[in-house]
């Protein structure tokens, strides 16, 4: 099977700048000879991070497996090593089963973290008897990633079971199981992800939230119907997250270093982490450092202003119907830590304001970067003020609804069905009838693109 080529655009342009001294040529006779010489020698471990997960595809090269299996094992860092399993775990290849299984008994909780995952995406009937084994681990983020992948097995995902029946259940019904090849995979997610209604993109999906002193955007999501759970900051280590879970931070984001260990290896393995305001400093730095960071700004940045995309995101599926229909987000900036980009080779800025740029240093006001398997996301506002919270001087329906349409995507569809309703008439009371669409979508699209991507 043809090997895919390396990832191009930022990351591809990064390591021809980056190439080690005298690199050229291939180590074995086959196409992956450069993308194997990265992930083995680089002097980079960022670079070797995105090798492998390019190694990581099913059918490749017993060349690549044979590599994957040392870095996994061996690779120069716990980051490396983490990535690298997952990427054996991807290239579905039956002689990575024997090394997933060794690593799922490996001293450190994070190589048997990224060996179940290994195991969720190798979706194979030899993966269950190691998993099943896995069931009387310690450590929380092992047993939900074990228990994740054997609820995919079984075709029982958003499904709460009893840990204690797993065997049972496998000795019963295992026979019957079907273990979806990778394509059929694929077109489940792309199915849950670009035909699910933006209501819909959440349902069976492991949402947690750590609630932010600044900003409680578990309020829009109750708003909104969308079912959440709650860990507090500090106690990330019991948490149960698996990397198919969404995470949510909300301003002011201060987890402990502890929880920074924890976020690390959930976004490595794959997870999608989405961030607020002063979650940038407090949980995107600990966690990535050196790739986006808090603009300086002359004071304290208190505002109120329009978001555009910026012209490398007009096309990013993150960005999709946040502008339809000529719809102007406004952002409500509290104390905001606008963005600066530390490493434009990884980082994508998908909303400005020039606006906020003139007056505060920086417009930045949105940017996501990859993190090896996983992407993080941060905005500068904060979603429980945005919206009617955050409006002044609106007085009466029509000035409402002509805000709720022109700022914070409502459909003149919903309009048609509500424009009578007595709330309408106060902007606190529509207030807690629309939440603001506009803004949101941006996360909703995050969630769709984990859907759509694993």
């Amino acid at each position: 099977m043809a090997a895919e080529a390396l990832p191009r655009g930022r990351w591809g342009r990064w390591v021809a700048k980056n190439r080690a001294p005298g690199y050229g040529g291939s180590c074995v006779a086959t196409p992956l000879g450069s993308p194997i010489r990265l992930a083995e020698d680089h002097t980079s471990s960022l670079v070797q991070e995105q090798a492998a997960i390019a190694l990581g595809q099913p059918g490749i090269h017993a060349a690549a497996v044979s590599s994957l299996v040392d870095l996994a094992k061996t690779g120069r860092g716990i980051a490396l090593r983490n990535v690298a399993t997952v990427a054996l775990g991807k290239t579905r290849a039956p002689e990575a089963v024997a090394t997933l299984a060794e690593l799922l008994k490996h001293d450190d909780w994070m190589m048997r973290g990224a060996a179940a995952e290994g195991m969720l995406q190798m979706s194979a009937r030899e993966c269950v008897a190691p998993l099943l084994d896995a069931l009387e681990d310690e450590n929380a983020q092992v047993l939900a990633t074990v228990e994740q992948a054997l609820k995919m097995f079984s075709n029982r995902e958003g499904i709460a079971v009893d840990r204690a029946t797993w065997r049972d259940w496998w000795a019963k019904n295992g026979e019957r199981a079907r273990f979806a090849t990778r394509d059929e995979i694929k077109a489940r997610q792309e199915l849950d992800g670009y035909s699910a209604s933006d209501a819909s993109i959440y349902k069976g999906l492991d949402v947690v939230v750590v609630p932010g002193l600044g900003d409680h955007i578990e309020k829009v999501l109750e708003q909104l119907g969308i079912h959440y759970r709650t860990v507090q900051a500090g106690q990330l280590e019991e948490s149960a997250l698996q990397p198919g879970a969404i995470l949510m931070i909300g301003c002011t984001g201060q987890i402990s270093p502890e929880d920074v260990e924890v976020v690390q290896w959930y976004v490595r393995a794959g997870g999608a982490l989405f961030t607020s305001c002063w979650a940038l400093s407090y949980t995107v730095v600990p966690t990535s450092p050196a790739v986006i960071r808090k603009a300086p700004s002359p004071g304290e940045v208190v505002d109120h202003v329009f978001a555009r995309p910026t012209t490398t995101a007009l096309e990013s599926p993150y960005l999709r119907g946040v502008f339809e229909g000529g719809v102007q987000p406004f952002y409500s900036l509290l104390g905001a830590h606008l963005i600066q980009v530390v490493d434009p080779e990884r980082a994508e800025v998908l909303l400005d304001s020039p606006y906020a740029a003139a007056r505060h240093g920086s417009g930045d006001l949105a940017a996501y970067f990859r993190m090896g398997h996983g992407v993080i996301l941060d905005t500068a506002n904060h979603f429980e003020e945005q919206g009617f919270s955050s409006a002044e001087g609106l007085k009466g329906d029509e000035e409402c609804q002509a805000f709720a349409v022109n700022h914070m995507g409502y459909s003149l569809k919903d309009l048609r069905r509500t424009r009578d309703e007595k709330w309408w008439k106060s902007p606190s009371k529509a207030a807690a009838e629309i939440a603001d669409l506009s803004v949101f979508r941006i996360l909703t699209n995050f969630v769709r693109e984990k859907r759509i991507n694993g």
